[in-house]
């Protein structure tokens, strides 16, 4: 019966997420991070520059939070913010060098966690799995009316904290 498969799919999922989640806060400790600047950083895998925007919108963060992530990442010569030359009303930040290198090493890490998983996928059923997680996550962002997984609740806050508390 189809309903008895999605559910026992939903519950083997989100034991293996559970796992995922120790495991990303491991790999933040290992850095020397808070798991939010990691999940910072990691939003440069494929961009050297993102409007402030943005990155709340992707991490689901308020102003005063990411700001406070930015200005560590920053300090850390990790990051770098500008006023956005074509919309002065717009702030860009842009890894560095210093900070291309961490998001490396953050995705051989990642991959490595990640990528027993997607090796067991067939080669010519990969693309064809991604593509449906994607939209299944798109589904699931639309339902619950949120933009990101930590404002859908399906994500440890970005602060590693609940309701403000360890």
């Amino acid at each position: 019966m189809l309903s008895g498969s999605l559910i026992d799919l939903a519950c083997t999922l989100s034991r293996y997420l559970e796992v995922f989640r120790r495991e990303e806060i491991v790999i933040a400790k290992g850095t020397g991070l808070s798991l939010a600047e990691v999940r910072c950083l990691l939003e440069f895998i494929d961009e050297s520059q993102l409007a402030v925007k943005e990155l709340k919108k992707r991490l689901g963060l308020g102003n005063s939070q990411l700001s406070r992530i930015l200005n560590r990442l920053e300090d850390a010569e990790l990051i770098t913010r500008r006023i956005d030359p074509s919309n002065r009303r717009c702030i860009l930040a842009g890894i560095t060098g210093k900070g291309s290198e961490f998001v490396r090493t953050l995705e051989d890490r990642v991959v490595k966690l990640c990528g027993p998983a997607f090796e067991a996928i067939p080669a010519e059923s990969r693309e064809t799995t991604v593509n449906v997680l994607k939209r299944v996550l798109e589904f699931l962002s639309r339902q619950s009316g949120s933009t990101s997984p930590q404002e859908a609740g399906t994500a440890p806050p970005a602060n590693g904290k609940k309701n403000g508390k360890l």
